[in-house]
């Protein structure tokens, strides 16, 4: 598989076999041609979102993410799809709203489906007391053809354990809605083989990109905000992560 190269926008970031674009996925991916064996994205879904309307009905935003909207997601993913291998796996973090939309897509391009869990070990305090605490995020999982490869027992559990990424944690870089690479780095091993590619087409601060750099994978990130390409750059630039090489 290659990369187009056509029209496309100087990298942000090219080193190591990770490159980085600043732009809109939806005018950089269509240019990529062929070039993943795994979506693997963790895009806005209606965080920052107060009052949620699918219909047409008015919805408040708070100031967080400017292109933070309930279906972003599900959108991401039908456009992640078309630069997908054959045979390649799909690993989408959502909210609950998304999970059957996002799903749906999958499936309709011929991807076996099933749900992922990060289970978290300090969630936030929930803002209203009469509802539950969150501690889990959810992510959809998707395979088609031989895009899964059976590692280990242990490895293939859908559901991840570890903490989130506070103030005071050791991968914590400002980013807001950061997920730390464990929660990504099962769905990488899983999905692709050492040199392949994985796409994320909402990088933020890089997390997928760092996680793939220590499994020996190559990988393409895309974000619109020059904010967190900077910071993603920054995080791969590290020459060590919890004494493995990053």
């Amino acid at each position: 598989m290659s990369q187009s190269g056509s029209s496309l926008p100087k990298p942000y970031y090219d080193e190591w076999g990770i490159t980085l674009y600043h732009g809109d996925c939806r005018e950089i991916v269509p240019r990529l041609g062929i070039c993943a064996h795994a979506l693997i994205t963790d895009p806005m879904y209606g965080v920052s979102t107060a009052n949620i309307s699918r219909n047409g009905g008015s919805t408040l935003k708070r100031d967080f993410f400017k292109e933070d909207y309930v279906d972003a997601a599900v959108h991401q993913v039908s456009i992640g799809i078309a630069a997908l291998a054959e045979n390649a796996g799909a690993f989408i973090y959502c909210g609950h709203r998304q999970f059957g939309d996002i799903e749906r897509r999958l499936m309709g391009n011929g991807f076996r489906t099933g749900p992922f869990a990060w289970c978290k070990t300090d969630p936030a305090p929930s803002v209203r007391k009469s509802i539950w605490r969150s501690a889990i995020e959810l992510a959809v999982w998707g395979v088609r053809g031989d895009g899964f490869y059976w590692r280990t027992q242990s490895m293939a559990l859908n559901f991840w354990i570890g903490g989130c990424c506070k103030n005071g944690h050791p991968e914590k870089c400002g980013h807001p809605t950061q997920k730390p690479v464990g929660s990504v780095s099962a769905a990488i091993q899983q999905m692709t083989k050492e040199g392949e590619c994985v796409l994320d087409t909402s990088m933020g601060s890089g997390t997928t990109l760092l996680a793939a750099k220590v499994a020996g994978r190559r990988a393409i990130g895309i974000d619109i905000s020059e904010e967190y390409c900077e910071m993603a750059a920054n995080r791969l630039i590290q020459g060590v992560l919890f004494g493995v090489p990053a």
